[in-house]
């Protein structure tokens, strides 16, 4: 496997070795402060692990009232009505942007791809974005959902959402954040930090720094969120494995049912909904949410 040489972002060559995350190979760029895998994986080591990604589940209802309200979010940059989404796996929030009224497209690897495709009819790029299917400068909206941290190039990325937009468009982008307090709980076991799962990591200065150079411009940026499963699973006793799709699906499952259980239990109490907003207040006044979301407009 090669090594990065110099920063994806700033393309600064001295960087800090993140010891207690050497599993994974992290750096630090000495110059802006961007994290990131400095091993490239290859495309063997690549395939490998997404052979056992699991599928994406029917997302649930509190869920889809969350895209609904992202979509809702959009409409006043609503002029072409043709929304894609990057890396859009089973296709779930295209499925509700199509009913929505969207216009949809997406690009996913070809067995999502194609599955996608034949549920929803969408114009689908397989892999990488296909400027003939998905022509530059005509789409009002570009989304990212959890995706933008796999890729080993991520200004590359940034740089073809710009020439997707038209003048005046929006880019939406959901990422980890690398700054959050479940990563300060978790410590060394934090299991957002996995390769090859993840191969860059933001806070909201380096995704702001990353989207600037791609030449968009911030419209919001927020942190929120704390996943007590997720740090109850980095804390577990349980051994690191090579795949994180493979370690125990039923007692994965069981963890993430937690956080739904809990999710739908605030959203349904006025009291601890209050509570919720002020915990997000807090989160985001410190940059320290576990979901990173911004917003950035082509100029």
């Amino acid at each position: 496997m090669n090594k990065h040489q110099h920063c994806n972002i700033c393309h600064g060559t001295k960087f800090t070795n993140i010891n207690k995350y050497q599993h994974a190979h992290l750096v630090q760029c000495c110059n802006c402060s961007f994290v990131f895998a400095q091993l490239i994986p290859d495309a063997a080591t690549l395939s490998k692990h997404y052979a056992f990604y699991p599928l994406s589940e029917t997302p649930p209802p509190l869920t889809i009232k969350r895209f609904e309200e992202i979509l809702q979010s959009f409409r006043p940059f609503n002029k072409t009505n043709n929304l894609i989404d990057i890396g859009c796996g089973d296709g779930h929030f295209l499925a509700i942007a199509q009913q929505k009224g969207w216009n949809i497209f997406g690009t996913e690897m070809e067995k999502n791809a194609l599955r996608v495709s034949n549920r929803l009819g969408a114009t689908m790029c397989v892999g990488d974005v296909d400027f003939s299917l998905a022509p530059k400068n005509s789409f009002d909206v570009v989304t990212c959902f959890e995706y933008i941290e796999h890729v080993s190039d991520p200004l590359a990325e940034a740089k073809k959402m710009f020439d997707l937009l038209r003048p005046g468009g929006i880019c939406y982008i959901t990422t980890p954040n690398f700054s959050s307090l479940s990563g300060w709980l978790s410590g060394k076991n934090w299991n957002i930090v996995e390769f090859p799962e993840h191969l860059s990591y933001f806070t909201p200065r380096t995704i702001k720094l990353l989207y600037k150079k791609a030449g968009l411009l911030p419209h919001q940026v927020t942190t929120s969120g704390i996943s007590i499963s997720r740090i109850k699973e980095s804390n577990s006793n349980a051994p690191r494995k090579e795949h994180t799709a493979t370690i125990e699906p039923l007692k994965y499952h069981e963890l993430r049912q937690e956080d739904e259980v809990l999710r739908n239990k605030i959203e349904n109490n006025l009291a601890l909904n209050l509570l919720k907003r002020t915990i997000n207040g807090s989160l985001n006044l410190f940059s320290i949410g576990d979901s990173l979301k911004a917003y950035f407009i082509k100029p």
